[in-house]
């Protein structure tokens, strides 16, 4: 503190002496001024500038020298002012200060203005690496400006200069990241890496790239033997991979007790609720053209029983209402779901074993129901899903005829970064009453951004029936009597969509719109078409 303030006083007395005696002291304030500056003492050094100013305003070489340093000490504002103040003197002098007034301007946060003097500067460099500098500060102003093709264009024309410079390749390789081009983004982080196996940035440059693209298992093998804790930034983005590769457990461990925003959000709201005691509760209601209400409640508790096991058991009530009567519902259940894998081992990948089973009474009818399932992530952008289950047939009159629904499936999804996303699904339902049922269905979707995510697409659907229903006073042979549930010969229909999916800490929100044509054959022959257009939002 006495330090401190020994200079501030030193540095008053010296510029007091430089406004009563300005001819003598001129020469002995500036040397002084600039030993300040070499020692960085840069609040020392800055009154001795400004009070030479003071009687020299238009000095031009003493305005840019003052410029620098008000640079050094980071007073971007003051600099900004001082170099303009150059412009307006001196104007021959532009090409001069064009490059420091350039940097500044982005430092100072206005990278607007910062890119057409970076640009301007550019023909005035004095040499190829001062002129791949600024074409590199034009891609920082870019970049902060969320114009990463100009970023990107700025970057690359750099690197032509300088194609030895590592710096710029690694901002080539960001900006490819940026742009979701994760084949280019990864071509340049491997050659990089190729020629410096040791260069850590490039190494974690190439996880991170992985890791967006959905390789979540490749991204966490690349993050094992550089993340050694001493760096948050990129422990924190190993976390991130090992919760979308689905291991919450180890994500959770290497965070710890870190307290800053970005680990508070990933630790605390979205993997610490997948690891810790849960209780929930949902309350749905729908109607639909042919009459039919269901309303219902649903509350459950879940928790860990082991850290590879989870226990949920719950309660359901829902009422069916429709013109065929009214039923109450009652349901217990209980569901266990465990996972198998290690981290970033793939194949085998991940595997999600669930079983579940319910115990129900409609109006006094108490069949068990139950499923278990498999899902299957055997390697980075596959999903397998198979099930086989009993459900019940909610409406009135399939409970008033006591109609259960055994179901068997297999499904597939994959996606092909960053855009496309492809899931199938084959189905064989079998009916109680003897109906048996052949479905599949698939969609097609491309994402069209990313930050909300934006995904336009076609999905369809068909299936067929063995026993459909007839509304024949006898219903001909090969076909049943309507037993409360839809049961046409066959129908197909397909879809265009778009939605919307984005959250904002610690909300979630999605919305989707489908457009659709739909075709239906009965079993008494008759055909009709539809519309099973979409509107869907959820918080």
């Amino acid at each position: 503190m006495r330090a401190a303030r020994t200079s501030w006083l030193g540095a008053l007395s010296l510029a007091i002496a430089v406004l009563v005696a300005p001819g003598h002291a001129h020469a002995d304030t500036l040397q002084n001024a600039r030993r300040a500056v070499d020692a960085r003492e840069f609040g020392t050094a800055l009154p001795l500038f400004e009070a030479l100013l003071a009687q020299h305003p238009d000095n031009a070489d003493l305005l840019i020298e003052t410029a620098r340093v008000y640079g050094f000490a980071d007073r971007h504002t003051e600099a900004i002012a001082t170099y303009r103040r150059v412009l307006d003197v001196a104007p021959a002098r532009r090409r001069d200060v064009l490059a420091s007034l350039a940097w500044q301007t982005l430092w100072s946060g206005d990278a607007a203005g910062a890119v057409p003097l970076f640009v301007e500067a550019q023909p005035y460099a004095a040499d190829v690496k001062a002129k791949a500098d600024l074409l590199r500060g034009e891609g920082e102003a870019q970049a902060e400006l969320g114009n990463v093709p100009a970023a990107l264009a700025a970057y690359q024309q750099a690197v032509r200069l300088r194609p030895d410079d590592r710096d710029l390749r690694r901002r080539v390789a960001q900006a490819w990241l940026w742009l979701d081009d994760y084949a280019q983004g990864e071509a340049a982080w491997r050659a990089l890496i190729a020629e410096d196996p040791t260069d850590r940035r490039s190494q974690a440059g190439l996880a991170r790239t992985l890791n967006a693209g959905g390789r979540h298992n490749e991204a966490v093998r690349s993050y094992a033997p550089i993340d050694d804790g001493s760096d948050a930034a990129l422990r924190l983005d190993h976390a991130r991979a090992l919760h979308w590769a689905g291991y919450p457990a180890p994500a959770y461990a290497l965070l710890g007790e870190r307290t800053d925003a970005a680990t508070v959000w990933l630790r605390d709201w979205r993997i610490e609720r997948e690891l810790i005691p849960y209780v929930y509760g949902t309350a749905e209601y729908a109607t639909d053209a042919d009459g039919l209400d269901v309303a219902s409640f649903t509350a459950a508790t879940g928790r860990l029983l082991t850290p590879a096991v989870l226990g949920e058991v719950g309660y359901r009530f829902v009422n069916l209402n429709n013109s065929d009567g009214n039923v109450n519902g009652n349901r217990l259940f209980a569901t266990l779901r465990s996972t198998w894998g290690e981290p970033g081992v793939t194949p085998t990948g991940l595997l999600v074993p669930a079983i579940s089973i319910g115990l129900n009474d409609y109006n006094g009818w108490t069949p068990i129901t139950g499923n278990a399932s498999l899902r299957w992530m055997p390697v980075d952008l596959w999903r397998i899903a198979a099930d086989l289950g009993r459900e019940l047939v909610e409406t009135p009159l399939a409970v008033a005829n006591r109609i259960t629904l055994d179901v068997a499936s297999l499904g597939v999804e994959y996606r092909a970064p960053p855009h496309w996303e492809l899931a199938g699904a084959l189905s064989y339902l079998r009916f109680s009453d003897g109906n048996d049922r052949a479905r599949a269905n698939g969609s097609v979707g491309y994402a069209v951004r990313f930050n909300p995510k934006v995904v336009v697409g076609i999905e369809g659907a068909a299936f067929e029936d063995s026993m459909p229903a007839s509304f024949a006073p006898t219903p001909p042979p090969g076909t049943l009597a309507p037993h409360g549930y839809w049961n046409p010969k066959r129908y197909t229909e397909g879809r265009v969509f778009a939605g919307i999916w984005g959250d904002n800490q610690p909300w979630e929100w999605y919305g989707r719109v489908a457009l659709g044509a739909s075709r239906e054959t009965d079993a008494d022959g008759n055909t009709t078409t539809g519309n099973p257009n979409l509107l869907e939002v959820g918080v």
